[in-house]
């Protein structure tokens, strides 16, 4: 019994110590969230050791209420069974003798009862508390001059509805009382007690003004412009202006105004509050000066073209960065006269584009090096674009796609990127001498063929071309081994010689090979067959002779 005292007088203990946070004033904010949340884990122990230990105490009373109701039983029956006999008095005084010495035979398991009995009611008192403190909201209290403006969740929400209560207040009669010093004070509330910002806002002028009333407030481009009484008629003169200047525009769609424009229904101070016909509605229809540009012609002077858009002289010149001399042509700004609630209309229109392919590199070691070609050629696909267009004055000023369907799909073009590197190389250091002493025969037998393209730097002809029938052997145009046989990109199949000498000799458009790499070949031995393949308009040998890698004019070296 004494460790349930202790278990009770501990959860005492930690409620009490919450209760002084949450009416605590000197401690910030932050700081009694941290330890309100501390002190409710505590209590949240003390309460399930203290549900374990009930538990048990439970189970023990009805142990004892058992036996309780047993000496009742017996003793009721053993009551009746005097009444039988008539004897009232004898029965009375058995029965209270009976039910004493009962009583002190079980007078702890008795006391045990009454205790269980009152540690369950405070168990229930301290779970409805409990669940009290959790269901409830805590809150900031706003209190100004001692009265209580509202409840908000942070200090930000107080100074947006501040500086929402100061954007709806043209003027008031004495500007000083414009300043709040809030006080700030941590409190619960029950749900839905949290005051919105516009509610907040009008608390706040009710402070500033005494003079308030329900009003709906003019908004044009985030700006306040009054307040009136009549929201019917404002509302219905903004909708007659968007029909009166939508009148004679020609692409019909979606009108709405430049400036973006918003009513407010709230409390407004009394100087704010205009008559509508004769403040709001000419504010409706009134311009304002924005800045524009201007292209000088022949007959413009500075005053013609200030006077143009009502402008003075001094004013214009200063608009300019003080230019006062302008040729023809020349862009200058000057001050032109905007509807305030000028108009644009929004139409939506459907198009159909071209959707570009997508052009995919394949490298491929199957090819030599420097060698592309198309595997498929790519096709644009078709879409249905849907735009919002947005025109002023008949003349489109953006646009902005809404939607994309695809009509047709795009075919994506495939080119094949050889990356075959040649397994031979250049002799660099090979000098005039070389070539000059070199020793080479015509390239195709029985001297037979003639040369339909020379040599020539100017249209990248690096070799020359001998045309003669297809099949013609190619001879090698003198000794050497065999570099590279096999297709060689544009020179379709082509064979590469490294002679003695350094010098290097290509034989490409052939349509058979009959050497290998690697193979010793002699002077006007046959090593391939005159065709057309690779990009070739007709049957012919190109012959090519290399120096350091680079091709040379081979005419003069040919014997």
């Amino acid at each position: 019994m004494k460790n349930l005292q202790n278990r009770v007088i501990t959860l005492g203990e930690h409620f009490w110590d919450f209760l002084c946070i949450i009416n605590s004033r000197f401690i910030k904010p932050h700081n009694m969230k941290n330890n309100i949340r501390i002190k409710l884990e505590y209590i949240r122990h003390d309460v399930i050791n203290l549900r374990i230990y009930v538990k048990n105490a439970y189970y023990h009373f009805l142990k004892v209420l058992r036996s309780i109701l047993g000496t009742l039983k017996r003793s009721s029956e053993h009551f009746i069974y005097m009444l039988k006999n008539e004897k009232i008095k004898v029965i009375i005084q058995e029965f209270f003798a009976f039910f004493k010495l009962k009583f002190h035979i079980h007078r702890i398991e008795v006391y045990r009862f009454f205790r269980v009995l009152l540690v369950i009611f405070s168990l229930f008192g301290c779970i409805y508390v409990i669940n009290y403190i959790r269901n409830i909201e805590w809150a900031l209290q706003i209190k100004v001059n001692g009265e209580t403006l509202g409840y908000v969740q942070n200090e930000f929400s107080f100074w947006g509805a501040e500086q929402t209560a100061r954007k709806r207040i043209v003027l008031l009669e004495d500007e000083t009382n414009m300043n709040v010093v809030p006080e700030f004070t941590i409190c619960a509330i029950n749900s839905g007690e949290l005051t919105d910002e516009r509610e907040l806002a009008d608390n706040i002028i009710a402070i500033w003004s005494n003079k308030i009333a329900k009003a709906s407030g003019v908004y044009i481009a985030g700006n306040f412009y009054g307040a009136t009484t009549e929201s019917s008629k404002l509302k219905g003169a903004l909708v007659r202006i968007k029909k009166e200047r939508a009148k004679d525009i020609k692409n019909k769609g979606q009108v709405i105004f430049q400036n973006s424009v918003e009513v407010q229904d709230g409390m407004y101070p009394i100087s704010s509050i205009y008559d509508f016909d004769e403040k709001i509605l000419p504010i409706l229809y009134s311009s304002e000066r924005v800045k524009s540009q201007y292209i000088i012609t022949e007959e413009d002077t500075i005053e013609k073209v200030a006077a143009k858009f009502n402008m003075t002289t001094q004013e214009f010149i200063k608009l300019n960065q003080k230019k006062n001399q302008f040729t023809l042509g020349d862009i200058v700004d000057v001050f032109v006269e905007k509807p305030l609630l000028d108009i644009k209309v929004v139409r939506t229109i459907k198009e159909q584009e071209e959707v570009p392919f997508e052009s995919i590199k394949i490298e491929s070691t199957n090819y030599p090096y420097g060698t592309s070609f198309y595997k498929q050629r790519g096709k644009n696909g078709l879409a249905e674009v849907t735009y919002n267009v947005t025109y002023i004055q008949d003349k489109e000023v953006s646009r902005s796609a809404v939607s994309n369907k695809i009509i047709k799909e795009p075919i994506n073009e495939y080119v094949v990127i050889g990356k075959r590197r040649n397994n031979y190389f250049y002799d660099y250091s090979l000098t005039d001498d070389t070539l000059d002493n070199a020793n080479f025969i015509w390239p195709v037998e029985s001297n037979k063929g003639y040369i339909s393209c020379y040599f020539s730097g100017s249209n990248r002809h690096r070799g020359i071309d001998i045309c003669a029938e297809a099949g013609t052997g190619i001879l090698a145009s003198d000794s050497g081994i065999v570099v590279s046989a096999g297709w060689e990109g544009t020179y379709g199949k082509s064979v590469v010689i490294q002679h003695d000498n350094g010098l290097f000799t290509r034989y490409a458009h052939n349509s058979e090979i009959f050497v290998r790499v690697g193979q010793r070949v002699k002077q006007g031995e046959v090593i391939s067959a005159m065709g057309r393949t690779g990009y070739a308009t007709g049957n012919h040998l190109h012959f090519e002779i290399l120096k350091n890698g680079i091709q040379v004019n081979p005419l003069p070296h040919i014997s």
